[in-house]
């Protein structure tokens, strides 16, 4: 189920982001048009400004996001109807606090832009568009948080979507009209607001979640520990053009957000695969899943460093051709900065590598734990920016944000490995290492060859193509090369998603799950226990059936299923503590592979009786997995033996006919075990 909704996600907030590059292109496009370079500078400076209320949320967010994961995998409403309470009014705390906000800057940023435009058409527009930013805490925060920890991002997305294109629409219309840049906003504004007010009602009336009984002196753990990641992000999203309406010109803010145009529409598609996911793993560290949680971070980390090579290798070669065409025509300021536009995208970049190790950090909850660094990042953003900015300029400004990404991203990569993975970190230093000279490769090969001249969209489009075509046979050569293991792994999941049910690809499933993954009342009469095996390939249903009926998971053909079967049942076997009957796990007297190379689950099965460690079959694990749980299961008996010599392997029957006896590293546990000195419980 996990693995769905992660798709279902990743492809809603893939489709957004392409909506909203889409609309990020159009609408400076027609406010510079139509109103100058200036009034698009101003537009960008006055959003970057409010956007500094974020501060406030103290890193809050993504606190409410950890705690909301294990009350949520163990349908505990009371605990998330007291975060939620807790939340809503931190929020709306915020809220008022953004108005007196707003007012302080109505008489402090006209000021810094007086030279440019008079103080009633800036303090029009400073309202105009906060609007739709104090809607946001006051009305939707929460809920949008809570439909993340859900794993839901999927509903946020189509509301985004629908707001984006009902803007764009209204800001042609209103061009055309004839209207001014206020009454463009305002109306802009006010279609925006609809989102969070549309995310409230969704989330009040799908889960019927009621404040009347929670706790009023609720207090959430960490409360404050997300505050230096809170402040590094905000910064790192901010100090650009901040320092440059400061101590340049708005005309090099408008330059700087239009290249920004570009590497934001890369890092929202980029992104969409980080938001798509994170919860997914949120929900496995919170479940213990730590074996689990390795092999689908090693899956993620190539198909997503695959992905973020393509982007970035080509923005590196087409991003100033394709802002000289943009900007055709445009004389107020100079758009074609070769340089500029190289360090912008290396900047970016580099907060795109580190993106999957500070996702899975802070779903681990760990901000304590990081928050030294981030204090690093910021506090070195900012004074390289300030130094540089005065004799480089725009260039200045990119540097101070190329220095202090690195130095974060280090931490990040170093951190997830060690304490959240525990795997050498040499597993991702490889796979950086790998993306470099991907890059670089790319850069050159296009640098060095002659394709047709960028004299037009038509033009920059088919060299787009070419390029993007040769970086991905690139890419594909080195993925193959270097990652087989997990090619195969990836390969088996995409081959798992089409897989065709008598001709026909299960298309009905996958929509009627994407509208309502969780609503399946309507299935539990759809199939019996005796034909469950025709359902494999939709786990949310057999999670259902197992959930109202675990005995059919004694009629599952395990040939059938993807690895993830095991997942399911692990989990509803804990959260709902069924009774063990460890002949429902069994094929044929032994553990088919997805049960016996499931760790935890094996984990589980012991535990219930250490002599179940007969049933494994060696032909049917990995011999990673095997010594795993050979040693898990001796250490059980070990210490139970320490309290009850009695205690001891039934070797004579349970395992007269195991193939694990025969096994190097079994008889060799066993060996010792048997030569333990016991000592009677007393």
């Amino acid at each position: 189920m996990r693995s769905k909704k992660a798709i279902y996600n990743i492809f809603s907030n893939l489709l957004l982001q392409i909506i909203m590059v889409v609309y990020g292109f159009i609408v400076p496009k027609i406010i510079i048009n139509n109103f100058g370079s200036n009034v698009n500078g101003l537009i960008s400076s006055i959003t970057q400004f409010l956007a500094y209320v974020a501060l406030l949320e103290s890193g809050f967010g993504p606190v409410v996001k950890v705690a909301l994961y294990k009350p949520i995998a163990n349908k505990d409403k009371n605990t998330i109807a007291n975060i939620l309470k807790t939340t809503e009014k931190f929020f709306r705390t915020i809220a008022f606090i953004f108005l007196i906000y707003i007012v302080v800057l109505c008489f402090v940023y006209p000021l810094l832009v007086s030279k440019d435009f008079d103080s009633l058409f800036t303090v029009s527009l400073v309202i105009i568009i906060a609007i739709s930013t104090f809607a946001e805490y006051f009305f939707g925060m929460t809920y949008r948080l809570y439909l993340q920890a859900e794993q839901k991002s999927y509903v946020i997305s189509v509301i985004q979507i629908y707001t984006y294109i009902l803007s764009v629409i209204s800001i042609v219309v209103l061009v055309k009209l004839g209207c001014n840049i206020q009454i463009i906003k305002l109306v802009s504004g006010v279609i925006f607001v609809l989102r969070p007010i549309i995310q409230n009602l969704y989330v009040k009336k799908k889960y019927k979640i009621s404040f009347k009984n929670t706790n009023e002196k609720y207090e959430l753990k960490q409360k404050w520990d997300g505050l230096a990641q809170h402040i590094a992000a905000v910064i790192h999203g901010n100090t650009d053009i901040t320092v440059l309406t400061i101590f340049v010109s708005l005309a090099e803010v408008s330059v700087y957000s239009v290249y920004y145009l570009v590497v934001k529409g890369l890092k929202s598609i980029i992104q969409a695969f980080s938001n798509g996911i994170d919860a997914s793993f949120g929900d496995m560290i919170a479940k213990g899943e730590i074996d689990n949680l390795n092999r689908k971070f090693g899956i993620y980390e190539v198909i997503y460093f695959l992905i973020t090579t393509l982007c970035f290798s080509c923005a590196m070669v087409f991003i100033v051709p394709f802002i000289s065409l943009f900007t055709k025509g445009i004389t107020d300021a100079n758009y074609v900065r070769y340089l500029f536009g190289y360090l912008i995208v290396i900047s970016e970049y580099i907060w795109a590598i580190r993106l999957p190790y500070s996702s899975i950090t802070l779903a681990a909850g760990h901000f304590k734990e990081t928050r030294i660094g981030a204090w690093v990042e910021a506090i070195s953003n900012i004074v390289i920016s300030v130094i540089l900015v005065m004799k480089y300029g725009i260039i200045g400004v990119t540097i101070g944000t190329i220095v202090s990404m690195t130095i974060r991203t280090i931490e990040f990569v170093y951190h997830t490995n060690k304490y959240i993975l525990h795997r050498s970190i040499w597993h991702s230093i490889k796979k950086i290492i790998i993306v470099i000279i991907e890059t670089v490769a790319i850069v050159l090969i296009f640098n060095n060859i002659k394709l047709f001249a960028n004299i037009s969209y038509k033009y920059l489009i088919i060299n787009g193509i070419i390029m993007f075509s040769i970086s991905t046979i690139i890419v594909a050569l080195f993925t193959l090369i270097f990652y087989r293991k997990e090619t195969k792994e990836i390969l088996k999941i995409f081959k798992r998603l089409f897989k065709k049910n008598n001709g026909k690809k299960e298309i009905s499933n996958a929509v009627t799950s994407m509208l309502a993954p969780e609503d399946y009342a309507f299935a539990f009469d759809s199939f019996d226990s005796d034909n469950i095996n025709n359902y494999l390939d939709d786990l949310d249903r057999v999670k259902m059936k197992i959930r109202f009926n675990n005995s059919v998971i004694g009629l599952i053909d395990f040939n059938k299923c993807s690895d993830e079967i095991s997942d399911v049942i692990l989990s509803e076997t804990k959260v709902y503590n069924f009774e063990f009957n460890n002949k429902l796990f069994l094929r044929k007297g032994k553990y088919p592979k997805q049960i016996a190379n499931n760790y935890e689950l094996m984990k589980y099965i012991i535990d219930q009786d250490y002599n179940n460690l007969a049933y494994v079959d060696v032909n049917n694990i990995g011999n990673d997995n095997l010594i795993d749980i050979i040693n898990y299961a001796f250490t059980k008996v070990y210490y139970m033996k320490i309290k009850n010599s009695e205690i001891d392997f039934d070797i004579d029957n349970i395992f007269k006919n195991s193939s694990i006896i025969k096994h190097d590293y079994f008889k060799e546990c066993y060996s010792y075990i048997k030569k333990m000195k016991g000592r009677k419980k007393k």
